[in-house]
């Protein structure tokens, strides 16, 4: 998670700003900011009232000298302002709360925009780690990297091609902590490779948090904390290959427990593994709920991230 600015820093900061009217056409909304939504500001346009406008908060820029104008980001408020714009003109101005330009660095900008943003409406876990990324926060970077090395394309941030490419935005939060746990960069690669040569139809739901939780706790569970593996990569690749990734996670879990129906797909993925294999070859599914390493083990082995 991006680290909020502290109490005492926001405060500080916030002392030093002044009142001061703008125009639309200098407020920009920097890359660590959510796009606007359309919705949102006909909205209040049909309900504006320019007495009840909260002002927004801004922060000073460099100043341009070819248009002669200082540049303003929008920490809170870009709704309201293209709203006003709508309502009056482009460079019609308004009444702002403005920062200084040396009270900020643009991750402290960053920073402060999430946090006031969260306060009133939670970011989604894309717009949050795009948020992050943005900032340069370093989990967020290595995760990113992680992927991007392994084949994958991030929904919401890469330009995405087939959908068997990305992890469906709503993932994120998974990859997070399959990345806490250092399983990551080896899950991604099974189910990558898996189905980086199928249709798409076949390769639907591949980055789900469904499929992912199967595959990461599969990992998790057959590869010891020294690297080595208790299962077959290319077989378990093939075996993951041959069903579609809806098939796997949608089968029927009638009568389960809620932690079985977790990882059900690991163990039908586990079952179709051990088919036809000599009894001594096989890998026991149970081993997806009791295998457990802790802290020190993973620590001593380094694989606390990744």
């Amino acid at each position: 998670m991006v680290k909020k600015l502290s109490e005492d820093r926001v405060k500080t900061v916030m002392e030093t700003a002044t009142v001061f009217e703008v125009t639309p056409d200098e407020c920009i909304v920097e890359d660590y900011g959510r796009p606007c939504k359309p919705h949102r500001v006909r909205k209040l346009v049909r309900n504006w009232d320019q007495n009840a406008m909260q002002m927004p908060l801004l922060a000073e820029l460099e100043y341009d000298p070819k248009t002669g104008k200082s540049l303003f980001a929008i920490l809170d408020g870009q709704h309201r302002i293209r709203a006003f714009e709508e309502k009056h003109a482009k460079n019609h101005a308004f009444t702002a709360q403005i920062i200084d330009i040396d009270e900020l660095t643009y991750e402290e900008r960053g920073a402060l925009y999430l946090t006031i943003n969260n306060e009133r409406k939670a970011l989604t876990p894309i717009e949050q780690f795009i948020g992050r990324l943005e900032i340069e926060e370093e989990a967020a970077v290595t995760i990113y990297e992680t992927l991007r090395s392994t084949g994958v394309k991030v929904g919401g941030i890469d330009k995405t091609i087939r959908a068997n490419q990305y992890p469906v935005t709503n993932s994120i939060k998974k990859i997070e902590s399959m990345y806490n746990r250092g399983t990551l960069k080896t899950s991604i690669d099974l189910i990558f490779n898996a189905y980086a040569n199928k249709t798409e139809a076949h390769s639907d739901q591949a980055f789900s948090d469904k499929m992912l939780q199967s595959v990461d706790q599969i990992v998790y569970a057959f590869r010891h904390p020294s690297g080595e593996l208790e299962y077959d990569e290319e077989r378990l690749i093939d075996t993951i290959a041959k069903n579609p990734a809806h098939v796997w996670v949608t089968q029927n879990t009638i009568g389960m427990t809620s932690e079985r129906k977790q990882v059900y797909a690991a163990q039908t993925i586990l079952l179709a593994y051990n088919k036809n294999l000599p009894k001594a070859k096989q890998l026991d599914t149970d081993k997806v709920f009791d295998r457990n390493y802790n802290y020190q083990t993973r620590k001593a082995y380094g694989i606390l991230k990744g």
